[in-house]
């Protein structure tokens, strides 16, 4: 597996690419990076969140006033290169799709990093190794490839576990209310009488 993204940035030619292969490292043109190394986030570092994260998330006991400064860029790649290259020192992803994520995700591995996530149904996370993990059992169709959506967490290997053991979910009461009383309140199709 190889991935290769485009950064814009402040240098001739206007950026350089982001390029890693499994288990070759990862590369900012002809430079190695590496992942921000710490054993926990750090206040004056830069952490990318979505801009919805503080509405639906919050930082558990072990994270609160350590969450380094949130920055919200609108691209998950360039968040993923950024976590990759040491500029952010990591990013939470609420919904990627597998297109937005893959090259990066594999670019903060290759740099030294750490890649969690969890399914639907589960509520632990755990160490991305496989988009698929049955695929030896059961290959995914393409459109179930194209469905596969995952919240993430990366960083270096101390601070991404660190970071997914104290994510909360906060709790909206109207939120939930809504979410129930939506299947109560669908208007109802009219059945046309046959002529």
């Amino acid at each position: 597996m190889a991935g290769a993204l485009f950064i814009p940035w402040p240098k001739p030619g206007g950026g350089f690419v982001l390029h890693c292969r499994q288990g070759g490292g990862c590369f900012a043109g002809e430079d190695p990076v590496e992942v921000y190394k710490s054993d926990e986030p750090v206040n004056n570092r830069l952490a990318g969140l979505p801009g919805h994260f503080s509405y639906f998330t919050k930082y558990g006991k072990g994270l609160r006033g350590k969450s380094g400064e949130p920055r919200t860029t609108g691209s998950i790649a360039y968040e993923l290169a950024m976590t990759a290259c040491g500029v952010m020192q990591y990013a939470v992803f609420g919904a990627p799709r597998m297109w937005d994520m893959a090259a990066g995700a594999l670019a903060v591995m290759e740099a030294g990093g750490t890649v969690m996530t969890r399914s639907p149904k589960e509520k632990g996370w755990h160490v991305m190794e496989s988009f698929v993990p049955t695929w030896q059992e059961k290959p995914p169709t393409l459109k179930e490839l194209r469905r596969w959506v995952a919240p993430l967490v990366v960083g270096n290997n101390k601070v991404a576990p660190l970071l997914a053991a104290n994510l909360r979910s906060r709790f909206h009461p109207m939120a939930k209310v809504r979410r129930i009383t939506r299947r109560f309140h669908w208007p109802k199709k009219k059945q046309q009488k046959e002529s």
